[in-house]
């Protein structure tokens, strides 16, 4: 429950100048209170529209043996993320003030950094990562506004945030178990020495087989792959040398 802080009523302010003949917001929240979870909750709308498109841009771009089960994840979670945007938006214009609806705000408000989609293509365990630290940055923005909107007793924000809470860490969570569970890449098999004793071992054999076996000898005359006995090659009859 957030805690409930008087606020001066407004019914009684004249009708601005203009021709607007629309009541002053009078919601039992003071106005400047009511700026700054606005404030908030823009930062907090433009992370989670970052967040959503990063998402959306790695449902489309992910590729490798996780391409499957991580499309599918993907989509279910920007899909919700997606329907979550307009709640937060008219919470906004709820308290009085616009939401930011371009990319130019949603850049200069967001916390999290932009990925290209077109010129580049992650490996997956980099966009599980991103996703990962994404969704904890939407959680931490979530709760500065939660802690806004409760000292200013703004209970719908308060839920709101709540609610996005649970989601993003949830998220959070699942991406990294992803990643703990996942095996790491091996060097290339080139870059692995072997170790001193094999390496003693495997010499003369090696230096045996170059011996027997010089690459321009091939196999010696007269054996198959499978070490039988070839048959002689058939002459023609036209081409015979006959003995006198």
């Amino acid at each position: 429950m957030a805690k409930h802080k008087s606020a001066k009523s407004s019914n009684d302010q004249p009708t601005p100048a203009g021709g607007d003949t629309s009541p002053a917001i009078d919601i039992g929240i003071g106005k400047d209170d009511r700026k700054k979870i606005a404030e908030g909750l823009s930062r907090f709308l433009s992370d989670s529209f970052t967040l959503y498109l990063k998402t959306h841009n790695f449902h489309w771009n992910i590729t490798g043996p996780m391409f499957n089960s991580l499309h599918v994840m993907f989509e279910g979670q920007y899909t919700e993320q997606w329907n979550a945007l307009d709640e937060t938006a008219e919470r906004i214009r709820a308290l009085g003030y616009n939401a930011p609806g371009s990319y130019a705000e949603f850049i200069r408000l967001s916390s999290i950094a932009e990925e290209p989609g077109l010129t580049e293509t992650l490996d997956w365990r980099e966009m599980v990562r991103q996703l990962t630290v994404g969704n904890e940055a939407v959680a931490r923005t979530a709760r500065k506004v939660l802690k806004t909107a409760d000292d200013a007793g703004d209970d719908p924000t308060v839920d709101l945030m709540t609610q996005r809470l649970q989601m993003h860490e949830k998220y959070a969570w699942m991406l990294r178990s992803v990643l703990e569970s996942a095996p790491r890449p091996l060097p290339p098999a080139a870059a692995v020495p072997l170790p001193q004793g094999e390496r003693d071992r495997a010499t003369p054999a090696l230096v045996d087989a170059a011996t027997r076996f010089p690459p321009f000898m091939g196999r010696p005359a007269g054996r198959s792959p499978r070490n039988k006995p070839t048959l002689p090659p058939v002459i023609s009859a036209g081409h015979a040398t006959r003995r006198r």
